[in-house]
């Protein structure tokens, strides 16, 4: 299940995989008990980078889980760790843990299946349920659904049940916008907002922004919205049709070899390595390194 999940995010599907998740993020801070938490936190200020850090942090995180084997290698275990001493610092129910839960499964297979170059099969749906099952269970999870099809359900009523718009919800959804533009022509940066949520269901926006906001954007969305969604279908004929099938890993850890930490000659095997987090430039806040045991928004 790890290797099938590693290569749908690093082989298959790297682009629209990220993207979706970044995107998928949104839908948390819909519901209030999780809004309220990172408001409560004091990173959701939009004139700081403390965001921005936390975005990376944990995408670090679960990129050390995602690239390497929790159940063998090391460093993934001390990744599991550390997500485990950041959330142990505050009361987050089992149901809420779930739902986040649910987002990384639901919605890469969503977005995937709808706007890449293929649809997932079967089995990597299955293996993408499995993997953060586990992942879920390592973290303390006590009751997840026992299939994708339970768990989609599940999460389909959660939302019934909690989705509704809270003050936090804006301003979380407003700190999270310089992620979505990091990535973004220029001329679309002033538009993230409109650009952002033209992708969204109403329901998510209205929990988002309020019903006003929805009413008042719903002519620029449906516009934009359609043309988001040309584009993505577009892509995915393109990469179908006319790309090669992908050889080389995507992958975001590298290795960095400090220089001023070497003895002697820097292929003698003695230069001490230290992991890297290599990173969209706009963003970039580990050029010298991290390490696994103290990373995390929590503390940074």
């Amino acid at each position: 299940d790890h290797e099938v999940v590693r290569d749908i995010f690093t082989l298959h599907f790297p682009f629209l995989g990220s993207k979706c998740l970044e995107l998928a993020f949104f839908r948390t801070y819909s519901i209030p008990s999780i809004a309220k938490l990172l408001h409560a936190t004091g990173r959701t200020t939009a004139t700081s980078d403390a965001f921005t850090r936390r975005y990376a942090d944990t995408e670090i995180i679960l990129r050390e889980v995602l690239e390497r084997d929790v159940t063998t290698n090391v460093r993934a275990k001390k990744a599991i760790k550390r997500l485990n001493e950041i959330h142990g610092k505050y009361q987050i129910t089992n149901e809420d843990f779930i739902y986040v839960l649910s987002v990384f499964i639901i919605e890469p297979v969503r977005w995937i299946s709808k706007y890449d170059h293929r649809a997932l099969t079967q089995s990597e749906e299955n293996s993408l349920y499995s993997y953060w099952r586990d992942i879920g269970h390592l973290m303390g999870m006590k009751e997840i659904p026992k299939t994708l099809k339970e768990l989609e359900v599940w999460s389909i009523n959660y939302e019934k049940a909690h989705m509704k718009w809270h003050p936090s919800n804006t301003l979380v959804a407003n700190a999270s916008l310089p992620i979505l533009s990091s990535s973004m022509p220029c001329f679309m940066k002033s538009g993230v907002k409109i650009v952002a949520l033209s992708m969204f269901d109403d329901e998510l926006i209205k929990a988002l922004y309020g019903e006003a906001w929805k009413d008042n954007s719903s002519y620029w969305r449906k516009i934009i919205g359609g043309l988001m969604h040309q584009l993505l279908r577009a892509r995915g004929l393109f990469v179908h049709l006319l790309l090669f099938p992908r050889q080389e890993k995507d992958r975001l850890l590298r290795t960095l070899v400090r220089e001023e930490e070497m003895s002697g000659c820097p292929f003698s095997g003695k230069a001490r390595r230290l992991p890297f987090y290599h990173i969209n430039v706009s963003y970039d806040l580990y050029k010298h390194g991290y390490d696994v045991n103290t990373i995390g928004a929590a503390d940074s």
